[in-house]
């Protein structure tokens, strides 16, 4: 049974990702969840918590709760404390604490969690959106804050992609052809192009701009667990995501578009799509990404043995269920290290 607190529980990721999916699993086995708690700075409540979840079942619903408060007070935290332990959790329960904030606002999260003695009394697992920071530097700024107080067995660093069955059956089949004939792979596509445009989210994403939103996060997320051989440079056969080499490959920008769908109401210096043609080592690849388009298309393609193998990126379940279901089983394969997200900047 899960016990989760959700920070940002008002936020865009918790209606569009979180709650659906917690709904999919609950309507998969209705004894899955225990409690969950919301967390947030916008003063709500329980009702109209509730409707923010925007799910119209009673029996599911009786499951939520929700706190205001600041991320960091130590007092918001005590309250916090308090409502966890009139949940009926039983002491050493884990608790699955996930951060749908920017990342900045996570060290306090977690000082606060154990200051106010949530993290002694239960066992807590912390899941981490990317990206984390905005820069090498901040990333591991960040990274170093979190390691100086919890133990980074308990840090579980999401992305989503890694929850979607079509990626999941590319990465474990072990008799396809990437694990089968690692070396002859010779060209790779990967098209992350959505109707969906970004104006809901424009505060963030008018600073992130989308190079950083998909590329130097999700794109770099499927080449390093579905194509691990790139990040060797030392032993191409080495499929392992544990093991990316220290040396930096041999990456080439040969071309490079980019655009802005119309009506974009931010910078207008900010990309709202992208394409890249990349020489990686001996590895040709193209990368398209783009907000606003006529279109969905997100497909994986790569070229084996003169074979064109396509893959489109879709799930049978919801990425956040499975996830979730991960980390109570202590499953920290489809999550990403410290080092791997360092290495991403």
């Amino acid at each position: 049974m899960c016990n989760l607190i959700i920070f940002g529980a008002s936020g865009d990721i918790s209606s569009k990702k979180v709650f659906p999916g917690l709904y999919e699993w609950y309507n998969n086995d209705n004894k899955c969840l225990k409690t969950v708690i919301g967390y947030g700075r916008t003063s709500l409540t329980k009702k109209k918590f509730h409707k923010i979840i925007n799910i119209d079942d009673t029996a599911f619903l009786k499951y939520f709760d929700y706190q205001t408060g600041q991320y960091d007070s130590y007092d918001s935290f005590v309250e916090l404390k308090s409502m966890i332990d009139n949940c009926n959790i039983s002491k050493g329960e884990k608790v699955l604490l996930y951060f749908g904030v920017p990342s900045y606002i996570v060290p306090n999260i977690i000082k606060n969690s154990i200051l106010s003695n949530i993290d002694k009394d239960y066992d807590c697992r912390y899941i981490l959106e990317k990206p984390i920071g905005n820069s090498l530097d901040n990333c591991i700024a960040i990274l170093n804050n979190i390691r100086d107080m919890v133990n980074f067995n308990k840090i579980y660093i999401l992305d989503h992609y890694l929850g979607k069955s079509s990626i999941r059956d590319m990465i474990n089949d072990k008799t396809n052809h990437i694990n089968d004939k690692t070396n002859h792979i010779s060209d790779i596509k990967i098209y992350l192009n959505e109707i969906e445009n970004v104006d809901h989210r424009l505060e963030y994403f008018d600073k992130v701009g989308l190079f950083k939103d998909m590329v130097q996060s999700h794109v770099m997320t499927l080449l390093l667990y579905c194509f691990p051989q790139l990040f060797n440079n030392n032993s191409t056969n080495n499929n392992s995501t544990n093991n990316i080499d220290s040396n930096i490959p041999n990456i080439i920008v040969e071309e490079h578009i980019k655009g802005q769908y119309n009506g974009y109401d931010g910078n207008k210096d900010i990309d709202t799509y992208l394409k890249l043609y990349i020489k990686w080592n001996n590895t040709d690849l193209m990368i398209e990404a783009g907000k606003g388009m006529s279109c969905n298309k997100k497909e994986i393609h790569y070229m084996c043995e003169n074979e064109n193998i396509i893959v489109k990126i879709n799930s049978k379940y919801s990425e956040y269920k499975c996830l979730f279901q991960d980390i109570l089983n202590d499953n920290k394969d489809k999550f990403l290290s410290n080092d791997s997200i360092k290495y991403f900047w």
